[in-house]
């Protein structure tokens, strides 16, 4: 941030001084453009009263930063313990820069300088030019110094662990699977899972979940890990499905005269969708409003048909035949509510779902 300081005055007689600018439409103080390098020029304009213009320039230069130049070490290079090695660098100064003040290694040496090989290991060669104006540019190349003895011998490669843990799934005879706890010997990882169950390969994927056939008998669970050594570990469990029936009811309202779904109905029924799958029962009961208890065949025929939309969207997709599910209509019947007030109403235009399924357990 370069400021600039500028005057315009009036010729002799004149009317005065209208207005005194830089190019940038800047009065005094104005700001020099810095932002690129090289010979630029900074331009002020007078205007008189009368309309006459002047225009007074100066030119000015934009320093560029040094650069550095390493041509040893190489990026890369390898030297052994203790070796002579000389580094070798020069720096310039940058476009319009002013002149080099100093251009030395970060021992402060000059080039050509001493590369340091007293120890292995990675290291880093670092040189730093500095220009007369402060600016100041570092480069840096990585090299190496290796051992001049031998590596020490190769310890043995130790394997992987398999571990296999099991937890319920949501309903019937569904378990999920996970080797999520095996691991591989330090710096390695595990690459490959293979289950196995009943000497048959059922998944090749860190988790998953797996329906057994029936409940009360012994699977031998069986799990393979391959780590990126190509080693492998097995390990075997044996599990015992069991259950026990639950029972989950839900609510559901409908509009006035009406048998279609609404997006919050859906909101209600979707937790209950991979229940009905593995159900030993599902009871689907409909009702409507009416001002006295009636069960007219046109009350009894839409509430049925309410009972059959929710059956129809808690079944979607699966193709299975459900002997299993019972669809009720009940007409104006069984009342949970006033029929006097909308809300009242509302609550008694309903279905009721009942549910019984084998919930999993460890």
């Amino acid at each position: 941030m370069v400021q600039t300081s500028f005057v315009c005055a009036d010729a002799p007689f004149a009317p005065g001084i209208a207005s005194c600018t830089d190019s940038n439409g800047s009065a005094s103080p104005g700001l020099l453009d810095t932002a690129t390098t090289g010979t630029h020029s900074y331009t002020v304009t007078a205007t008189s009263l009368d309309g006459q213009t002047a225009t007074t320039s100066v030119a000015y230069t934009v320093a560029g930063p040094p650069t550095v130049t390493i041509s040893s070490p190489q990026p890369g290079q390898s030297y052994t313990v203790a070796e002579k090695a000389t580094a070798s660098f020069v720096c310039a100064d940058g476009p319009g820069g002013p002149g080099i003040k100093s251009c030395v290694d970060a021992g402060g040496a000059s080039s050509p300088a001493t590369i340091d090989t007293a120890t292995p290991g990675s290291r880093t060669y670092t040189v730093t030019a500095t220009s007369l104006d402060g600016q100041t540019t570092t480069t840096s190349v990585p090299y190496t110094i290796t051992p001049s003895t031998p590596p020490p011998p190769v310890t043995p490669r130790l394997p992987p662990t398999a571990a296999i843990s099991v937890s319920p799934a949501t309903a019937g005879l569904t378990y999920r699977l996970s080797g999520a706890g095996s691991s591989a010997p330090a710096g390695h990882h595990i690459t490959g899972y293979r289950w196995t169950i009943a000497g048959r390969q059922v998944a090749t994927t860190k988790t998953f979940t797996y329906t057994f056939a029936a409940a009360r008998h012994a699977y031998s669970v069986t799990l393979t890990v391959t780590d990126d050594q190509h080693q492998t570990a097995t390990t075997t469990v044996s599990v015992t499905p069991r259950t026990k029936p639950v029972t989950v009811s839900s609510v559901v309202q409908f509009a006035r005269n009406q048998a279609a779904l609404t997006a919050d109905t859906r909101q209600i029924l979707n937790p209950l969708r991979p229940l009905v799958r593995s159900a030993t029962a599902v009871t689907l009961t409909g009702y409507c409003a009416a001002n006295e208890p009636s069960r007219h065949r046109l009350l009894v025929k839409l509430s049925r048909l309410r009972a059959q939309t929710v059956r129809t969207y808690l079944f979607s997709g699966d193709k299975r035949p459900r002997r299993n599910a019972t669809i009720m209509g009940k007409g104006a019947t069984g009342f949970v509510a006033t029929n006097n007030t909308p809300a009242g109403r509302a609550r008694n235009r309903r279905v009721t779902i009942t549910i019984i399924y084998p919930k999993p357990i460890s």
